[in-house]
C-alpha cells in the first residue's frame, strides 16, 4: 500500500496542487531549454513571440501551447495517480472502455449542440459587471480579445498539415490532459470531499471553466465540464469524456479551417444558430434527449460508493 493512498480528500487536494506546480515548473524549464536549440529562439526574447503575424512565431506558439498542456495537465495527472492511487489506470478511470453506442451518441450531441452553445456564448458575452467593477471588466475584455486573436492566428491555417497539427494541439492533447486532471483527479477528490458526486462534478467543472481565464465563455464551458463529468460517472470510464472533449475541440478546428478557406460569407461558426430561436430551441431539445439516451445506455443509479470505487 502506498503512503498517500488513504489520506484525507483535503490533503490529496493540496498535495495534487503541489505536484502540479512542481511538475509544471520542471517541465517548463526543460521545455524552454530544449526550445532554444530546436527552434533557434533567444530565451531573452520569448515575449516577442506573442506577435502572431509571422509563421515562425506561430510555430513557436504552437510549441509552447503543447508544452503547457503536457506540463500542466498530462504529466502531473500521471504523477498524482501514481502517488495517490494503488493503480494508475484504475485511479484515473482509464481501465474501462465506454460502450460504442454511447460514443456515437456523444459525437452527435456535440455536433447538434453548436447552435445552443453559440446562444449561451452570446448571452455570456452580453453580461456586464457592476459599474464599480468597470476597470476589471475592461481588463477581462482586453484579455479575452488577446486570447481570441491568438486562437484565430493558430486555427487560420491554409494547409492540411496545419489542420492536423491543430487537431493534435487543440483537440487531442487538451482533451486528454484536461480530462485527466479535472475529471480523473479533481472530480474524484471533490466527490470524496463532499461525499456527493453531483457536487464533485460541479466543483471540478467550475475550476475547469475558471482555469481558462475567459470570463465571457465561462457559462458554456461550465456546462460542458458538467456534461463531461456526468459522462464519466455514468460510464465509469474517463475515455468517454476524453472522446467528448476531443469531438468538441476537433469539430471547432475543422469548422474554422472550413470557415477561413472555403466557407461562403454567410457562414460563421461563431454565430451559427444565434439568429434563429427555433434552431436553438431544437438544438437544446435534441441535446437533452441525447444526454438522456446516453444515460439510459448505462442505466444505473450512481451512488457515492460507485463513483469512488
Amino acid at each position: 500500500m502506498k503512503l498517500f493512498t488513504n489520506t484525507s480528500a483535503s490533503f490529496q487536494f493540496f498535495f495534487a496542487i503541489f505536484i502540479i506546480l512542481v511538475v509544471f515548473l520542471a517541465t517548463l524549464g526543460i521545455g524552454i531549454g530544449l526550445a532554444i536549440p530546436i527552434l533557434g529562439i533567444n530565451a531573452s526574447e520569448l515575449g516577442s513571440y506573442m506577435n502572431t503575424e509571422t509563421i515562425e512565431n506561430i510555430r513557436v506558439l504552437k510549441y509552447f501551447q503543447t508544452l503547457q498542456t503536457l506540463a500542466l495537465f498530462v504529466f502531473p495527472a500521471g504523477v498524482i495517480a501514481y502517488v495517490l492511487g494503488e493503480n494508475v489506470l484504475q485511479y484515473l478511470s482509464l481501465n474501462f472502455k465506454p460502450k460504442l453506442n454511447s460514443v456515437l451518441y456523444v459525437f452527435i450531441t456535440i455536433l447538434v449542440a453548436l447552435p445552443i452553445m453559440n446562444v449561451l456564448i452570446q448571452f455570456n458575452e452580453s453580461m456586464k459587471l457592476p459599474e464599480f467593477l468597470g476597470e476589471l471588466e475592461q481588463l477581462m475584455r482586453t484579455s479575452e480579445d488577446q486570447a481570441k486573436k491568438l486562437t484565430e492566428a493558430i486555427v487560420s491555417t491554409k494547409t492540411m498539415l496545419g489542420l492536423f497539427s491543430n487537431i493534435l494541439i487543440i483537440a487531442i492533447l487538451p482533451a486528454l490532459g484536461e480530462e485527466l486532471i479535472f475529471r480523473g483527479v479533481f472530480q474524484r477528490i471533490f466527490t470524496q470531499m463532499t461525499q456527493n458526486y453531483h457536487w464533485g462534478i460541479f466543483i471540478s467543472a467550475f475550476f475547469f471553466s475558471a482555469l481558462h481565464i475567459q470570463f465571457y465563455g465561462f457559462l458554456p464551458r461550465l456546462l460542458l465540464g458538467m456534461y463531461f463529468g456526468y459522462l464519466m460517472v455514468w460510464s465509469k470510464s474517463l475515455w468517454l469524456p476524453i472522446l467528448a472533449h476531443f469531438f468538441n475541440n476537433a469539430l471547432a478546428v475543422v469548422f474554422y479551417f472550413y470557415y477561413y478557406n472555403y466557407a461562403p460569407e454567410s457562414f460563421n461558426p461563431d454565430t451559427y444558430g444565434t439568429q434563429s430561436y427555433m434552431l436553438s430551441f431544437f438544438s437544446a431539445l435534441l441535446v437533452g434527449f441525447l444526454i438522456y439516451f446516453t444515460y439510459k445506455i448505462y442505466f444505473f443509479k450512481p451512488d457515492t460508493k460507485t463513483v469512488l470505487s
